[in-house]
């Protein structure tokens, strides 16, 4: 058990409705509201504001991606946590849903939605975040990044 310890970091991602990742990992890398941070085991503590984005977990020199809506990192004691009001694998988003979603948001006659303009500006750069994380993720596994 020692050498897990030394050599992996357990990750958690969690949103209020679901725990989305429990597992232990080589290294995590997450962007912060100041930039990107790597964290290897031994790291140091740190807590910060994370902004929507990809986040990075590698183990084994496997890399998976997850979305993060934004939220929050904790570092402590080789554990990362990521509290996140909404986090998913990049297979649970469907880009067509996505661009649907976005269309219609963008559409201010659409009487369906029934949303003030700044809560419709919100949801929709929420969206478009997403949209944005999706294909950069996507393309970063093509390269086999």
């Amino acid at each position: 058990m020692a050498e897990t310890s030394e050599k992996k970091l357990h990750c958690q991602v969690v949103t209020p409705d679901r725990q989305v990742i429990d597992k232990q990992v080589n290294f995590v890398v997450l962007t912060a509201y100041d930039g990107e941070i790597g964290v290897l085991p031994q790291h140091s503590p740190l807590l910060c504001k994370i902004t929507p984005s990809a986040l990075k977990l590698v183990d084994n020199d496997k890399p998976e991606y997850l979305y993060v809506s934004g939220g929050f990192a904790e570092v402590l004691n080789n554990s990362v946590i990521v509290i996140s009001p909404e986090a998913m694998t990049i297979d649970e988003i469907n880009p067509t849903e996505l661009e649907d979603e976005i269309k219609k948001l963008s559409d201010e006659s659409d009487t369906t939605i029934k949303l003030d303009a700044k809560a419709r500006a919100k949801v929709l750069a929420d969206a478009e975040a997403k949209k944005k994380v999706y294909y950069t993720i996507k393309e970063k596994i093509k390269n086999g990044n």
